[in-house]
């Protein structure tokens, strides 16, 4: 305000060296800068973070590593159980060391998606079952099953070059149910291992 009059740089859109708020291209919360000119700058993108929506306007959703977590395969006699950790419960064995997928954490409603629960339940018969219905919850839950939570987060649709199909089927003998994002092995347990194919249940992440 040179000129004392309570107003700066007049008649310039904003003062020179200020910052704003102001939204992308891609619908995130940005912020400018006033150039010497006396004009708002280009709006600058915020960082990436894990909240469902393309923050940093770089084609992708939550592109940074931490938004996921791991869930590895035990063996537990002829039950397939899904856990976070690498822990191997009493009387189960860990199939491979590396995760078989990943889910989020915490929920997400963003720009780009939106994650739903994926509950664990299990009875004894023994049996540890997934779904994202609710409606499936309880009906398992009134056959028996008991809820344990979730594994965490998954998509209720694919997220292109993010994710893969979640795999369901249930063996025709024993009633373990099998879950898998690899068309080979899907493939195998329906065609020589008695399972039965009952489609995706949610789309998973591949890395962190």
């Amino acid at each position: 305000d040179d000129d004392c009059d309570d107003a700066c740089d007049e008649p310039g859109v904003c003062c020179a060296g200020t910052s704003g708020p102001c939204t992308t291209g891609c619908g995130s919360a940005g912020t400018r800068t006033c150039t010497g000119e006396c004009d708002w700058g280009a709006c600058s993108p915020p960082a990436e973070s894990c909240n469902g929506s393309d923050d940093d306007c770089d084609g992708t959703p939550d592109d940074v590593m931490g938004c996921r977590i791991p869930v590895y395969r035990f063996i537990c006699g002829t039950d397939h159980f899904y856990h976070n950790g690498m822990d191997e419960p009493p009387g189960c064995a860990r199939e491979g060391d590396s995760p078989v997928f990943f889910t989020y954490a915490t929920a997400v409603s963003g720009s780009a998606f939106a994650t739903t629960d994926l509950f664990r339940l299990y009875i004894s018969t023994p049996d540890h079952f997934y779904c994202t219905d609710p409606s499936e919850r309880d009906y398992a839950i009134s056959l028996g099953y008991v809820l344990e939570g979730n594994i965490g987060y998954c998509s209720p649709s694919a997220i292109w070059g993010m994710t893969a199909p979640l795999f369901r089927m249930v063996s025709s003998s024993s009633g373990d149910h099998f879950y898998t994002t690899s068309t080979a092995e899907r493939d195998a347990a329906t065609t020589v291992g008695g399972y039965v194919d009952e489609g995706t249940q949610c789309h998973v992440w591949q890395g962190p």
